[in-house]
């Protein structure tokens, strides 16, 4: 895969779990309402979005610390939760796939970055 290939990927996912999130909470039983149950969902995602649809790569590597809570969350679901299994399933691969995704690519943008240092080094 090429560097935008993986970085559309990335975005994708990201955007794709700041749309699940309440799509997920909108349908799930729940004693709070739905702004309240947003909340800290959406407080910690929401911030990174514009960021991500430009393709900022500060924005995208900040968006990894984010996304632990989605993981951590979808990842919890999936083992606890008969109900919402497929739910946090969802959650958890998408999450997954932006970690793996961004990585790749940032390590690849690393490894060019050191390479070109080298060169003009060498000059």
């Amino acid at each position: 895969m090429n560097d935008l290939t993986l970085k559309r990927i990335s975005q994708f996912c990201y955007l794709t779990l700041v749309l699940l999130i309440p799509i997920w909470l909108y349908f799930k039983p729940n004693p709070f309402s739905l702004i309240w149950s947003l909340l800290p969902w959406w407080i910690p995602l929401l911030p990174a979005v514009w960021g991500m649809i430009k393709g900022s790569d500060y924005t995208m590597t900040w968006a990894n610390f984010v996304l632990i809570i989605p993981f951590s969350h979808g990842w919890m679901i999936w083992l606890t939760s008969i109900t919402e299994s497929t739910w946090g399933l969802v959650e958890l691969t998408l999450s997954s796939t932006y970690y793996l995704c961004f990585l790749t690519l940032s390590s690849r943008i690393k490894k060019r970055l050191k390479a070109q240092t080298q060169k003009e080094e060498l000059i």
